[in-house]
């Protein structure tokens, strides 16, 4: 284990989150101050409008701020009549970030359906909810021995190709995108469309964070696990920790307060970060849970990208199942990030 300063690479991660962004059309800052109505139709498999679907328009954010991290709000909710109908209406997108909104349309019975939206959507959107389907498997860890009270998120899920490509990411509030292991490590998601295809977040206690996703590989045509896969084995290892101090540049005098982050440069989504620790009064800190890897360690910003500290490029390797110890951050004065 070892922490060295170097300059960010560019790599296929970056060219991965533009082909998200992309696809999933996200807007822009300059759309700050205007305001949006986004409308559309919810209807069965069959075509016909479907009343009594819960429509929820949600806003993903991306921010590089301290490393990448999507943020998610609800923005508004309704519940179609027989007409199938939907609209809102709103501020667009905020400064200094992208953002796109997500359609999500459920009725019990049948499956999740969504839509990404963007300033140039058609004018009416249409969700058609079909059948669903099941996504099960088990959690275990190296050993092949079952991992109790893991938390299992479908991360991402995809349906349709091209220009009718949807991207949903894992949404904390949509109850039926997350479970908990059982005794034997079981999970189980419904719900699932027919034709979608998603991969899996496990946080599990004493354990480092997982994701099926491999980034480096990613196509941009499909995820590993499709609708109805009933065979799914998710592996976890021990996790991995980080300790350290946060001190006044030049000096031993520890900074207490700060919210410190750990990103994977690995993981341009930012799924795999555990939430901010806060330094002690010395400026110690200690971040646990982490899957094995090389993480980038950096104060998180205040509001509108503000910081009072900030650092320069620091990364730790850490191996699972053991503890990087006496890691320094120096800190200056700081300002904005960019």
């Amino acid at each position: 284990a070892s922490a060295r300063h170097y300059p960010r690479e560019e790599t296929n991660m970056t060219r991965l989150i533009l082909l998200l962004l992309v696809t999933c059309s996200l807007l822009s800052a300059q759309d700050t101050g205007t305001q949006t109505t986004i409308s559309g139709t919810i209807s069965g498999a069959d075509g016909k409008p479907l009343s009594g679907a819960v429509v929820r328009l949600y806003r993903l954010t991306y921010s590089m701020a301290a490393g990448p991290k999507f943020s998610v709000t609800e923005e508004g909710d309704c519940t179609t009549k027989a007409d199938g109908l939907f609209t809102f209406k709103g501020e667009a997108f905020g400064p200094n970030s992208m953002s796109q909104g997500i359609i999500v349309a459920q009725k019990e019975g049948l499956a999740l359906g969504w839509a990404n939206t963007h300033a140039m959507a058609p004018k009416a959107i249409h969700i058609a909810l079909g059948e669903g389907k099941a996504l099960t498997g088990k959690v275990v860890d190296k050993a092949g021995k079952p991992v109790a009270k893991a938390k299992v998120s479908v991360a991402v899920m995809m349906t349709g190709a091209g220009r009718e490509q949807r991207w949903l990411m894992g949404i904390e509030n949509i109850a039926c995108l997350h479970c908990t292991t059982t005794a034997d490590g079981s999970f189980s998601f419904t719900g699932i469309p027919e034709d979608a295809t998603a991969e899996f977040l496990v946080r599990a206690p004493g354990h480092g964070a997982l994701m099926t996703m491999d980034f480096a590989s990613f196509s941009g045509t499909g995820l590993s696990h499709t609708a109805g896969q009933k065979d799914i084995k998710l592996t976890v290892g021990p996790g991995a920790t980080i300790k350290g101090r946060a001190v006044r540049k030049g000096t031993e005098e520890g900074v207490a307060g700060l919210d410190i982050r750990a990103t994977n440069p690995r993981d341009p989504w930012g799924l795999l970060s555990p939430a901010p620790c806060v330094t002690g009064k010395n400026g110690e800190f200690t971040i646990e849970g982490l899957g094995e890897g090389t993480y980038q360690l950096a104060v998180a910003p205040g509001k509108e990208g503000k910081a009072e500290w900030t650092t320069g490029e620091l990364q730790v390797v850490a191996s699972s199942g053991e503890t990087v110890e006496g890691i320094r951050m120096e800190l200056s004065k700081g300002g904005l990030i960019e």
